[in-house]
């Protein structure tokens, strides 16, 4: 298979300035900054220290806004 243009990395079209939550965030709160920075979902992470960021999942405005009323 020859190919003219190689295939994109993940690293080459990722972002690096990511909007990130906080598990003690409300549900209203999530929402409420998914919808101000107009995107639709969001990585949830731990702070452990004064850097270390630890991934915990991820929550998404289509699949969890029906738990805010």
């Amino acid at each position: 298979m020859n190919r003219k243009h190689p295939i994109p990395t993940a690293e080459s079209i990722m972002n690096r300035h990511v909007r990130t939550l906080t598990p003690e965030m409300s549900l209203r709160d999530v929402v409420r900054t998914l919808r101000t920075q107009n995107i639709s979902c969001a990585p949830v992470i731990t702070l452990e220290g004064t850097k270390k960021k630890t991934l915990i999942g991820f929550l998404s405005e289509a699949r969890d806004h029906a738990y805010v009323v």
